[in-house]
């Protein structure tokens, strides 16, 4: 389902339980097998996994210094889907738009709605900019002062082509860069322009379930492997979807030649 990383410790839910990844080791920490996502927490002491499932918040707590492990699950009155942890804090996230923020012992502080209205869904939550954002079907939300905010500044600059959907399934903040599986396409946002070449190739025709930032890397999983962007600015004026075979220079001409 996920992975998160904490401190050089890589943990991973799945469908047979929680694991713990390390080289070539993969240790079973927790039977738990339906958290959707996991995010972890380290608290100097312990490090706390922190998961979302249909009844809400599950928390496993791992003693740095034992082989302690204890875990809490919280019930909420919806079913959760995504979260994030932020500034001491754990958002979570239901499919209808229901954003639910909680401390660190999975209190609820807050909840918010994004009356996103009949059939549309939100989608992935994340922080840009120093806010709370969520990705849904009809654009981004932010959560700023403690009210819901629709980035219409933003999702202007989005209208690409002549698909009227705004649909943000994925982002990520790599390096002041946002990347986005937008409208099932990848592009990339630097705060004032949306670049959608020269990323048509990556998980073309396919569902990218996630996008993670690391050494100067953009990796994008998906449903057919795993895409790596090894130059996260990387970007150019042209591309074509085109195998280039040759290429003619004459006078003030450059001709290419090729298939696709």
């Amino acid at each position: 389902f996920s992975l998160s990383e904490s401190n050089g410790r890589i943990f991973v839910s799945s469908r047979l339980g929680i694991y713990e990844v390390s080289g070539e080791n993969i240790t079973l920490i927790h039977d738990k097998d339906d958290l959707r996502n996991i995010r972890v927490v380290d608290l100097g002491a312990t490090q706390k996994i922190v998961g979302v499932n249909e009844k809400g918040l599950f928390f496993i707590e791992l003693n740095n210094n034992t082989t302690s492990i204890t875990s809490t699950e919280i019930d909420t009155d919806k079913s959760l889907i995504d979260l994030e942890i932020y500034d001491h804090t754990i958002w979570g996230m239901s499919r209808r738009g229901d954003i639910f923020q909680f401390d660190l012992e999975g209190k609820e502080i807050n909840r918010f709605d994004l009356n996103l209205g009949e059939g549309y869904m939100a989608r992935s939550i994340g922080v840009y900019a120093g806010n709370i954002t969520i990705g849904t079907d009809v654009g981004l939300f932010s959560i700023i002062e403690d009210k819901v905010q629709k980035r219409e500044e933003i999702n202007s600059l989005f209208e690409l082509g002549e698909n009227d959907a705004q649909q943000f399934f994925r982002f990520e903040l790599c390096n002041e860069q946002l990347y986005v599986f937008y409208n099932r396409q990848i592009v990339r946002f630097d705060g004032e322009e949306v670049f959608d070449s020269p990323y048509q190739l990556i998980g073309e025709q396919e569902e990218i379930n996630t996008i993670h930032c690391m050494n100067d890397h953009v990796w994008f999983g998906g449903n057919a492997g795993v895409y790596i962007l090894e130059k996260i600015n990387w970007d150019y004026e042209n591309d074509f979807k085109t195998n280039i075979t040759n290429v003619y220079l004459e006078n003030d001409s450059l001709i290419y030649g090729g298939f696709g």
